[in-house]
């Protein structure tokens, strides 16, 4: 009986800690609140990451994170995620919604801003493995990545081509661009994903300067 009380006594402590660190990391995640809906994670989207000197968490971490889907540590996961979607729901919520090729730009260069200089970026490929895993994690991923996609068609004009494929286009380039960095590197991740965003809008909108 002491044998089950005092395992009883270390699973709350555990999980208290989890819960102590998810709160820690609340302020931060709410600054980058949407970084993990343009790099290959979703998210935090955990998303949280290196870039502002953060340290790197380490594949055992992640591991551990995700596998963990019945644990306290696997728990505490799920409720950052919720939290996290609700945030970008309430920040599209509150976005302006003035369409035009000038709203659209403002508003991209503002979420691949949050990727930073993509320190650490490798180790959310583990995240999103377990994001895929978990039908839970799964279904707040695929509707953060539907928020984005929404919001990109909203901003798009009518012509010259439908903006839902117009928006699934610049979509997949940003998501894209990202998992290229992170096989040849080249400056700064936000600078590099903006760079061949805006490479792609030129293309497509070649009589307006994306400023």
């Amino acid at each position: 009986m002491r044998m089950i009380a005092i395992h009883a006594q270390t699973e709350r402590k555990r999980l208290d800690r989890s819960v102590r660190c998810a709160e820690k990391r609340r302020p931060w995640a709410r600054k980058q609140r949407l970084r993990g809906l343009i790099r290959p994670d979703p998210a935090v989207c955990a998303t949280a990451g290196a870039a502002c000197g953060r340290k790197s968490l380490s594949s055992a971490r992640i591991q551990a994170i995700f596998t963990s889907n019945d644990t306290p540590l696997g728990e505490c996961r799920l409720k950052v995620m919720e939290r996290n979607t609700q945030e970008v729901r309430d920040y599209f919520a509150g976005a302006s919604p003035e369409k035009g090729l000038d709203p659209l730009w403002a508003m991209l260069k503002d979420l691949i801003a949050g990727m930073g200089d993509g320190a650490g970026t490798e180790g959310y490929l583990l995240l999103l493995w377990g994001d895929v895993q978990e039908p839970s994690l799964r279904a707040l991923a695929a509707e953060r990545n539907r928020l984005v996609l929404k919001a990109i068609e909203a901003r798009l004009p009518a012509g010259p081509r439908p903006p839902e494929h117009t928006a699934g286009l610049i979509q997949t380039v940003i998501q894209g661009s990202c998992m290229q960095w992170l096989v040849e590197p080249e400056g700064e991740l936000a600078a590099f994903m903006t760079k061949r965003t805006h490479m792609l809008l030129s293309v497509l909108y070649p009589d307006h300067v994306f400023g």
